[in-house]
C-alpha cells in the first residue's frame, strides 16, 4: 500500500512542477517584454520617468527606458502636436523590438541628435504626418520583420537623413511599401541576412551590399531609383532580380544576375565582372571614348552605350550591342555577339 500511495502523488507532484515552470515563465516573460507608450510630449528617449508609461496616454511608470524585446507605441495620446519633438539619446544605443507610430496624425518630429542608433529588433511603421531624422536605424536580431514607411518624410532640414542598415544574420527585414525621395533615406546597407524590396518603387541614395557575410536581396518586380551607387560585389551574396529595373548613378557588381541596369555616371571607374543582364544600357550620352565601360566574362540580352565607351576585358557574350553613331570605342580581349551590332543608338 505504502507503493500505491507514491504512486498515486507523483502526478500530483509532476503537474504543481509544470505549473510551477509555467508560472516562472510567465513572470520572465512580463520582465523581458512590456509595452511602453510615449506620454507627456516633447522630450528625449531616456527621460523614462517623464514619457514612458504603461498605458496609452497614462501617467509615466516605468524605471528604465525600453529594452530589445520591448515593444513602443507613439500614438492619438503621446501629446504629439506639430513640430514637437522628441530626440533619441545623446549616450547611447536607444532599443526596442517593435515599433509603432499608429495613430499619430500631426507633423512632429523624431530626430537623432547624437552618434548613437535606433536599433530595432522587430517591426517598424512609421506616420505619414511626422518628419523624421533617425540618421542610423539599425534593424537586428534573427526575426523576420517588416518596416512599412507610409509614406513618411525627413524634417525640412539638410544634414539630416534615414538611413538604415539590415543586420539579420538568419532573419529578414520586409519592406510592405515603397520609400519615398523625401524620407531621404542616403545610404541602405546590406550587412548580413535577408532584404526583400520587392513589387515597390524605392527612391534612394546608394545601397552598400558588399562583404563576405550572408547576404539576399529581393527586388523582384521592383523599381529602384538611385541618386548615388549600387554596390553588390563580393562572396555569398544572392539576388533575385526577375522583372526588375535599376536606375542608378553608378553600378558595381560581380557575379550576380540581372533584369535592367540603367547607370548614368562618366568615367571609368564601374566594376562590372562576370554578371548576367537581360539588358544594360550606360546611358551618359557625353561620354567619351574608354570611359564608361564593362570589365570581363559578363552575359548580357542587351548592352548599349548612349555616349562613347569601353569593353575593358574579354569572355563577354552579349545578343545585341548597341553602339552610338559618331562616338568613340575601345574594345579588349576577345568578345562574341550572337545577335546584332547596331551603330544606331537613339540618343
Amino acid at each position: 500500500k505504502p507503493f500505491q500511495f507514491v504512486l498515486k502523488l507523483y502526478p500530483i507532484f509532476k503537474m504543481k512542477r509544470l505549473l510551477l515552470l509555467s508560472f516562472m515563465m510567465l513572470i520572465m516573460s512580463s520582465v523581458f517584454a512590456a509595452d511602453y507608450y510615449w506620454v507627456g510630449g516633447a522630450g528625449n528617449w531616456a527621460d523614462f520617468n517623464l514619457h514612458w508609461s504603461s498605458t496609452s496616454g497614462g501617467a509615466p511608470d516605468r524605471s528604465i527606458v525600453p529594452g530589445t524585446g520591448d515593444d513602443v507605441y507613439f500614438d492619438a495620446n503621446s501629446g504629439l502636436a506639430n513640430n514637437t519633438l522628441i530626440t533619441l539619446p545623446t549616450s547611447g544605443h536607444a532599443v526596442c523590438r517593435n515599433m509603432s507610430w499608429n495613430g499619430v496624425t500631426t507633423a512632429a518630429i523624431f530626430r537623432n541628435t547624437g552618434s548613437f542608433q535606433l536599433q530595432v529588433y522587430g517591426n517598424l511603421e512609421l506616420a505619414a504626418s511626422v518628419r523624421y531624422a533617425i540618421m542610423a536605424l539599425n534593424f537586428t536580431g534573427s526575426s523576420n520583420a517588416t518596416f512599412r514607411t507610409n509614406g513618411a518624410v525627413r524634417i525640412n532640414q539638410a544634414g539630416y537623413y534615414n538611413s538604415f542598415v539590415v543586420n539579420k544574420a538568419g532573419g529578414s527585414l520586409t519592406l510592405l511599401d515603397a520609400i519615398a525621395g523625401d524620407l531621404a533615406v542616403q545610404t541602405i546597407i546590406l550587412a548580413t541576412g535577408t532584404l526583400n524590396l520587392s513589387g515597390q518603387t524605392h527612391t534612394f541614395g546608394n545601397l552598400t551590399a558588399t562583404g563576405t557575410t550572408v547576404r539576399s536581396l529581393n527586388i523582384t518586380n521592383a523599381t529602384m531609383v538611385l541618386g548615388g551607387t549600387w554596390d553588390s560585389r563580393g562572396s555569398n551574396m544572392t539576388l533575385t532580380a526577375t522583372n526588375s529595373t535599376i536606375t542608378t548613378d553608378m553600378f558595381h557588381s560581380a557575379g550576380l544576375t540581372f533584369a535592367k541596369v540603367f547607370p548614368a555616371r562618366n568615367n571609368p571607374d564601374m566594376v562590372i565582372t562576370d554578371n548576367t543582364f537581360e539588358e544594360l544600357v550606360l546611358t551618359s550620352e557625353v561620354s567619351q571614348i574608354g570611359t564608361q565601360r564593362i570589365g570581363a566574362n559578363n552575359t548580357i540580352g542587351r548592352l548599349e552605350f548612349k555616349g562613347g565607351g569601353r569593353i575593358a576585358g574579354g569572355g563577354n557574350t552579349i545578343g545585341t550591342l548597341v553602339l552610338g553613331a559618331g562616338k568613340g570605342y575601345i574594345f579588349h580581349g576577345n568578345n562574341t555577339i550572337t545577335t546584332l551590332l547596331d551603330f544606331e543608338s537613339k540618343n
